[in-house]
């Protein structure tokens, strides 16, 4: 769901940079500047492929071509269009990675919705200065003074309250309420289940996640919840009382994601970690919920970019967990690579070799990983052959893989991954020379 802020591309000349972050990041601000009559009018950001269906409409509008109107999340962690799934000539495999789904049950992925609806209006309302469209109209004071009243009264009115103010999140995508404005929201939100003792129930936990969760988008609101002193403290007590509640295991997406979004603020970062943030998120990846998983991975990677995040993930032994139960995505071969691991997890990851061999091999239109992504796998596979090459012995495409790996060795790569790169085709040439002689010829 936050791939794409995530992602890091690479340039020509090796250098890294934030193209990804900054488009989805003008996605997600384009609805306040449209709001307040400050958009300039360049021309429309390019549509992120994590918006896409990968299933062309015929005579649709050209801003509907290719765009999710309803994304779900497959037991595969990855998001598509529910009309598409439900049209889909198979949908027991995931379109994605074309690979058997474990399970039939998808969940609505209401983020990346709203993220996609601010896309779109940004787009719709660059492209026809002519056209007159309808942006969200803030809530007035009478509004907010009302849901704020039923927040302080007894647990009927108070839940009434909650709908009322999820429902306002999120048909605004996040930007109203305002919390520059409201600020008091913040800790309401977070002391509400003080008046409900025994009576709080999951279902009201998910809507007062929700509630954060679609706030957090927005730049403006998403600030001023990083700054919220009291917010790392109380997601962790919600994770630590989920399991007595009951219920699926959306609550526990919604806290993974809510970290995730705010992960970008250092203040917030060591307030999550002080607290035992890495520890919380460690114990998601032992839900055997792939969708609870992909996020807390998600989450995890934006808490170790600084030496400080990796040294709690270290002692939290998040790399064993993340062997155990790893998913080849980016968040997850990214973080995998950044972080050490023992020689007990690199013999647990040599088992996902022939998983590591295909994602290098997948052909570039398949948008299976990005390009730092593909890097860390090359990364993984050379640091399973310093450690046993026999490994690579259940590879059964080798010939196959070591013309895929001259291929890349001919490209442009960091130069760190082409010496690792050049590095795997020395030790395989080594292992099988009639091979290597024969992608030579």
């Amino acid at each position: 769901m936050r791939s794409a802020l995530a992602k890091v591309q690479v340039d020509a000349d090796g250098r890294e940079v934030q193209a990804p972050f900054d488009d989805m990041q003008r996605a997600m601000t384009g609805l306040m500047e449209l709001t307040y009559g400050e958009a300039e009018l360049p021309n429309p950001p390019e549509l992120p492929h994590e918006f896409t269906t990968k299933w062309l409409h015929e005579n649709a509008d050209p801003l509907d071509i290719r765009v999710m109107k309803d994304p779900i999340i497959l037991a595969s962690g990855y998001s598509v269009d529910q009309f598409y799934h439900q049209w889909s000539s198979s949908q027991n495999i995931c379109p994605v990675t074309d690979r058997p789904l474990s399970h039939s049950i998808t969940f609505p992925n209401d983020l990346l919705r709203d993220m996609i609806a601010a896309w779109r209006l940004d787009n719709s309302l660059r492209s026809s200065s002519s056209t007159v469209k309808t942006v969200p109209v803030a809530p007035s004071e009478e509004q907010i003074g009302d849901i704020l009243q039923k927040l302080s009264e007894h647990s009927t009115l108070q839940e009434e309250g909650l709908h009322e103010m999820q429902h306002l999140s999120k048909i605004t995508k996040g930007e109203q309420p305002c919390l520059k404005k409201w600020p008091m929201l913040i800790p309401i939100l977070i002391d509400l289940k003080k008046n409900w003792k025994s009576t709080w129930t999951h279902k009201l936990e998910e809507l007062r996640l929700t509630v954060i969760l679609n706030l957090s988008v927005h730049r403006s609101n998403k600030e001023i919840l990083a700054g919220a002193t009291q917010l790392p403290d109380a997601l962790k007590k919600i994770t630590d009382k989920l399991p007595r509640l009951g219920g699926c295991s959306s609550p526990s997406v919604k806290v993974a994601s809510i970290v995730t979004n705010l992960s970008e603020f250092e203040d917030f970062r060591k307030r999550i970690l002080d607290i035992g943030g890495m520890k919380m998120l460690g114990n998601l990846l032992k839900i055997e919920d792939v969708v609870v998983r992909k996020e807390a991975i998600a989450a995890i990677c934006g808490l170790c970019t600084d030496e400080e995040g990796k040294t709690h993930a270290q002692s939290c032994h998040v790399t064993d967990l993340l062997v155990e139960c790893l998913t080849i995505t980016d968040e997850a071969l990214v973080l995998l690579d950044c972080l050490q691991k023992d020689p007990y997890a690199v013999d647990k990851l040599s088992d996902k070799a022939v998983e590591l061999v295909n994602i290098i091999m997948a052909d570039e239109a398949t948008q299976l990983v990005t390009p730092k992504a593909l890097y860390s796998a090359i990364s993984l596979v050379h640091e399973i052959l310093q450690q046993d090459v026999s490994k690579m012995e259940t590879v059964n495409n080798l010939k196959d893989f070591m013309e895929r790996l001259h291929e890349l060795s001919s490209g442009t790569l960091p130069m760190q991954t082409m010496l690792k790169l050049e590095k795997i085709i020395s030790i395989l040439s080594e292992m099988s020379p009639a091979i290597a002689r024969q992608v030579q010829s």
